[in-house]
């Protein structure tokens, strides 16, 4: 949404994650990244539904797993590919559900045991606590 309001000049300058927006510069010629706000690097995690999924790691879930993703080009969706690749997976047999950030993946999760969702884990962890989500 923050490269959309840059692209059509809603908005001046945005503060954005580096993974989504740098994949938007690479194709978009107004959005340039002038700056870095925070230098390390957000520690991902690796969320499925509490309750309706009952695998115990991922990596047992390798056939059946569809990443739950923001969009396409997303912090979300890139990070499926490099989680997948450091676990020996083909990247080219994933699979993807857009379901448009946390909150989409709040509502969603919950229904499909298959789905995963790469999200930042301190933000998460409130749904993790009160039993959305597991890791």
């Amino acid at each position: 949404d923050m490269c959309k309001a840059l692209d059509k000049r809603d908005v001046d300058v945005a503060i954005m994650l580096t993974e989504g927006t740098l994949v938007e510069a690479l194709k978009d010629n107004n959005i340039t990244i002038v700056g870095v706000y925070v230098s390390s690097s957000a520690i991902w995690g690796v969320h499925a539904g509490a309750k309706s999924c009952e695998a115990d790691s991922i990596e047992s879930m390798k056939d059946d797993v569809t990443f739950a993703i923001s969009r396409y080009g997303s912090g979300s969706h890139l990070m499926a590919y490099v989680y997948a690749e450091s676990l020996g997976w083909d990247t080219d047999s994933l699979k993807f559900k857009v379901v448009g950030g946390l909150k989409g993946a709040i509502e969603e999760l919950p229904k499909d045991g298959t789905l995963v969702f790469m999200w930042e884990m301190f933000t998460t962890l409130p749904w993790v606590v009160d039993g959305t989500f597991k890791r």
